[in-house]
Parts: structure tokens; C-alpha cells; sequence
């Protein structure tokens, strides 16, 4: 995909951190947590391949319970909450309002805005995004796995927790 001239050239302007950290991913019965979105969600346009996770266990499971409450009827699976050890190095870090709307993104942005915005980190080449949860206080890091696999030295998985069973 294509994406505006002005919106690449702001991106590429944004601060680029490495990550090395443990996060939270929240996942629902047997999916492996190494599986990346393609369908497309709020940082990812269809076909570019994301991996959500959250810096803090209380954001990951805040996410998840808004997305789980929009289910109907309710889903009853095992849900768990995994922590990962991740090893990024280039990653946009957009952990402020101010800097989301630069770009134009505010909490009542619609998915396409947001999904153009990911879409152009991850054209860039780069590893990851870490942006404001709508959720909770904390922040979500949206990893872009090269050729939608991650690579095992940049995401190891050290410990699960089995949330609901059903």
C-alpha cells in the first residue's frame, strides 16, 4: 500500500527507541501468542501483520475484556494471559496524546486514520509501535513482524497464566 508523502515523512521524524522489556499478550484458547493479526485491527491495515501486546498485565487484560464485551453471544473459551520477552530495535514510540495528533489521531479517530498511520511504521521497516491504550492508563506495543513471522530471538515467551477455563 501507498501511503501520503507528509504522513511518511512525519512518521520517520518520531522517535525510534529499542525495547527490550517483558510484556503481556492475552490470547484465547490453543491460538500460540507468536500469531500475528492480518486481518486488520485498530494499528494495522489488512495484510500488514501486527502482534498486539501491552507493557502492563492490567492494560493486555483491559483490552481484551472490551474486545470480548462486544462479542455476542459472549465467548466462553480459555483465555490466557502470557508474558513475553521482547528484543526490539527499532521501534516509533508515540506514547503521548500530543504526538498522535500531530498525525491526527485522537481518541475518536476512525480506524482507517489509525490503520494508516501503523501501516506506514511498518512500511518504514520498523520493528514496532508503542501507543496509548483506549483502554486502560498504560501503553500497548504493536510489534510488526518482518514477512509476518516474529523472529524467535525478538520474542520469547516466559510464563503463561490460564485465566477462564469453560
Amino acid at each position: 500500500m501507498l501511503y501520503p508523502v507528509a504522513l511518511l515523512e512525519a512518521v520517520e521524524r518520531l522517535e525510534t527507541i529499542a525495547v527490550e522489556d517483558v510484556v503481556y499478550r492475552h490470547m484465547l484458547g490453543d491460538i500460540s501468542p507468536a500469531r500475528a493479526n492480518t486481518r486488520g485491527a485498530r494499528w494495522n491495515p489488512p495484510d500488514v501483520a501486527a502482534i498486539y501486546a501491552s507493557f502492563e498485565r492490567e492494560t493486555a487484560l483491559a483490552e481484551a475484556n472490551y474486545h470480548l464485551s462486544l462479542q455476542v453471544p459472549p465467548i466462553r473459551v480459555r483465555r490466557t494471559i502470557y508474558r513475553i520477552r521482547v528484543n526490539l530495535q527499532v521501534v516509533t514510540a508515540m506514547r503521548d496524546a500530543d504526538v498522535l495528533l500531530r498525525l491526527g489521531i485522537d481518541h475518536s479517530s476512525e480506524l482507517a486514520a489509525c490503520q494508516r498511520v501503523g501501516g506506514t511504521v511498518a512500511s518504514l521497516g520498523r520493528n514496532g509501535l508503542i501507543v496509548p491504550s483506549l483502554r486502560h492508563g498504560g501503553l500497548n506495543l504493536v510489534i510488526y513482524p518482518k514477512d509476518g513471522e516474529i523472529e524467535p530471538s525478538q520474542f520469547e515467551i516466559v510464563d503463561s497464566e490460564i485465566l477462564l477455563s469453560s
